[in-house]
């Protein structure tokens, strides 16, 4: 897996204290409001002063260190209200000085802070190989998401070729088309502040492999493929592994296709009902025990059984026996799941499934 970071993201908030305790001299009060207020990026506030109805207003504003002078803003003489804004004004310090009757009021200082963020982070998790481009492949087997980490939270938009990809306002996004993607979005707590990654990361889905069971008579088959594992009524059949499987049994059959590089995929199912054959509910007793370890009996009935034959899954015969009396000996096959055909004196044939352990 390869964890690709493709920005650096770092959330700041800027801050500086001034106090300034004054004793009152004057008979009003004076304050600015609001306190410490923290700026998101490109947005402004309004600083209002609030108390009695002044002579005249003096609005003052300073960095908060020695060396930097104490500015006084003339444009906001004797107004009670004063705008500031993120670019011109973070950091500083505001106050101002309230003159009524000959008699001065200082107000409480405030700091307007400021927020600032780096740009947006995409993660991109990825299980294969780029080509020698740099380009990301995505076969079968293959998984890639792309996501935008914290603080960019909301407002977030995921586009594709330039495009905006419906729906897609997660933060994580997972690639199922071929493209160049990128994002943008915004930190909850300056959800206006909507910030573009700035850079594309681009994928291509390869086609994955389509392919189904054809059925022959008896035989099943697919023609795709490097390896693979047959499935009866949903389990997993012992030893039945060649691209062509042959049996007698009815049910539902699937097959997982290996097609390398990790692209394994499962066929959709197939049942199969196959009416030549009785079935083992037609006679009377059934093979014991089964599962069986070493000798399986075969069923007692009426009937002289003249030949016996052991089918692996796939059909294919692995041992016979003229006329079996009261079974046959297993202890030599592998574990797995195995058929029993047996004929009558008559002719008849039936099958019996028998799970070998």
């Amino acid at each position: 897996m390869h964890r690709l970071i493709f920005a650096s993201f770092l959330s700041l908030s800027l801050s500086l204290s001034l106090g300034v305790n004054l004793q009152a001299q004057c008979s009003f009060d004076v304050s600015l409001s609001p306190e410490n207020p923290i700026l998101c990026p490109n947005s402004s506030i309004q600083l209002e002063v609030s108390g009695d109805s002044f002579d005249s207003l003096r609005w003052f504003k300073w960095l908060g260190y020695n060396w930097d002078p104490v500015q006084e803003i003339s444009s906001a003489a004797n107004q009670t209200t004063h705008m500031v804004n993120s670019f011109n004004d973070a950091a500083y310090n505001f106050w101002v000085e309230a003159w009524k009757d000959g008699c001065m009021e200082r107000s409480d200082t405030q700091l307007v802070d400021g927020w600032a963020f780096l740009p947006p982070v995409v993660m991109t998790e990825y299980i294969g190989e780029p080509d020698d481009q740099g380009n990301y492949l995505l076969g079968c087997g293959d998984t890639a998401t792309l996501t935008l980490l914290s603080p960019y939270n909301i407002n977030i938009v995921w586009y594709r070729n330039g495009n905006v990809i419906p729906g897609e306002t997660g933060n994580t996004i997972r690639i199922e088309e071929s493209g160049a993607y990128t994002v943008s979005g915004a930190p909850d707590i300056c959800p206006d502040f909507v910030n573009q990654l700035g850079v594309e990361v681009s994928f291509e889905v390869l086609e994955i492999p389509s392919f189904e069971i054809v059925q022959n008579d008896n035989q099943l088959s697919v023609s795709e493929g490097l390896s693979w594992q047959w499935f009866y009524n949903g389990n997993l059949s012992l030893g039945a592994t060649d691209s062509i499987l042959n049996t007698a049994l009815s049910g539902t059959y699937s097959v997982e296709v290996n097609f390398g590089n990790g692209c394994v995929l499962m066929s959709d199912p197939i049942t199969i009902d196959f009416t030549g054959i009785q079935q083992q509910s037609n006679v009377a007793g059934l093979l014991y025990p089964n599962p069986v370890l070493d000798f399986v009996q075969l069923p007692s009935t009426n009937k002289i059984w003249m030949h016996l034959e052991i089918l692996d899954f796939s059909g294919r015969r692995i041992e016979a026996l003229e006329s079996p009396v009261n079974g046959v000996s297993v202890s030599h096959l592998p574990e797995g799941l195995y058929f029993i055909r047996l004929h009558d004196s008559n002719q008849n044939t039936y099958l019996y499934k028998m799970v070998k352990i």
